[in-house]
C-alpha cells in the first residue's frame, strides 16, 4: 500500500507575501501571489484577512498591510454586510460556497463579484480560501446571449417563408413551416 504524501497543515511563515527582507518566497508564496484573480484566506472566527495575493491587492487598492488589519466585512457595502454575515453563519463547514456579492475597492468603487470559497486549515487555523471573479464580463455576456436570442427568436417568428436548421448528418434541429408548409 502506498504510503499517503505528507501535507504541511500550515503555510510556511513566508506565505502569501509575508516574506521577511532577504528571505527567499515559498513555492506556496509564488503560487499564491501569482494567480491571475484575487484570492483571499481568512480566519473563519474573526473574519480577518490572514492572506491576500497580489491580484487582490490591485484589483482593490489597499497594501498588503492594509487587507491584514481588515476584516472581509470592510470590502463590502455596508448594506450588504448584515446579510453577508447571515450567509456565512449558515455555510455548510466543509462545504464549497458559491455566490454573487458586491465588493468595494479602496476608492469606494462597488462591483459584483462571483465568489467561490472553502474552508481550509491555515496557521493552524479554521480558514475560508475565497476566490473571486469580476461578474461583470459573466453578465456582459449573458446579457449578449440573451440579445441574440431575442433577435434570433423575432427574425424566425417573423419570417413569411418557412425554415429548417439541419445538422451536419441532415438531421432537423429546427422546422417552422409557413401558412402549414415547409417546402
Amino acid at each position: 500500500m502506498r504510503k499517503k504524501p505528507e501535507v504541511p497543515e500550515k503555510a510556511p511563515p513566508s506565505a502569501a507575501g509575508n516574506a521577511s527582507p532577504g528571505e527567499a518566497p515559498s513555492d506556496f508564496e509564488q503560487l499564491f501571489n501569482h494567480l491571475p484573480g484575487p484570492v483571499f484566506i481568512f480566519d473563519k472566527a474573526s473574519l480577518r484577512y490572514l492572506a491576500v495575493n497580489e491580484a487582490a491587492i490591485q484589483r482593490y487598492g489597499w497594501s498588503r498591510g492594509e487587507f491584514l488589519e481588515m476584516t472581509i466585512l470592510d470590502i463590502r457595502p455596508e448594506a450588504d454586510r448584515e446579510a453577508f454575515l447571515e450567509q456565512v453563519s449558515a455555510f455548510p463547514p466543509q462545504r464549497r460556497v458559491n455566490g454573487e456579492w458586491r465588493h468595494r475597492t479602496k476608492d469606494g468603487a462597488e462591483f459584483a463579484v462571483d465568489a467561490h470559497a472553502r474552508d481550509i486549515r491555515f496557521q493552524r487555523r479554521d480558514c475560508r480560501l475565497a476566490i473571486v471573479q469580476d461578474a461583470f464580463e459573466r453578465k456582459m455576456a449573458w446579457q449578449a446571449l440573451q440579445e441574440a436570442q431575442d433577435i434570433y427568436s423575432n427574425l424566425v417568428e417573423n419570417l413569411s417563408e418557412g425554415i429548417a436548421i439541419l445538422d451536419e448528418e441532415g438531421r432537423f434541429l429546427f422546422v417552422k413551416s409557413a401558412g402549414g408548409q415547409i417546402f
